[in-house]
């Protein structure tokens, strides 16, 4: 059963934050953006029904594990930018926290560890390793 529920997948392009929630909400609620693009491509059409038609052509387990690496950078992205979005962050750390965001992504990204990791892509992995079966109409 599906139980995800939110209000929508929009960005802001000025707003990096904007652009990280919809990308995680796709890898934590796959099934359910999976259906919904079934059920748009049934029962709607024009540019609606193309858009789940091109969305559903493209999609693909590369394409997901790469989406859940991107997740993955994103977090630790917004951990460096929420750290100088706050006005009493001690900029004598800044180098400290900047050499700390470099080694994390070397340590995932270089390393490897990001498939290991608790995190997006250790999810997607997880998700693609089981089986789905979706029955009834959309």
């Amino acid at each position: 059963m599906i139980t995800a529920n939110f209000a929508h997948l929009r960005a802001a392009k000025h707003r990096f934050e904007s652009f990280a929630a919809p990308l995680s909400k796709l890898i934590l609620e796959f099934d359910a953006i999976l259906l919904l693009a079934i059920k748009i491509r049934t029962t709607r059409n024009g540019s609606d029904m193309k858009n789940a038609l091109v969305f559903l052509d493209t999609i693909s387990e590369q394409i997901l594990v790469m989406l859940g690496m991107m997740a993955d950078c994103a977090d630790e992205c917004l951990v460096l930018l929420r750290y100088f979005d706050d006005e009493s962050a001690d900029a004598s750390q800044i180098g400290k926290k900047i050499e700390d965001f470099l080694l994390k992504m070397h340590t995932l990204f270089v390393e490897g560890k990001v498939v290991s990791t608790h995190g997006h892509t250790r999810l997607i992995l997880d998700y693609l390793q089981r089986p789905r079966t979706f029955f009834g109409t959309a």
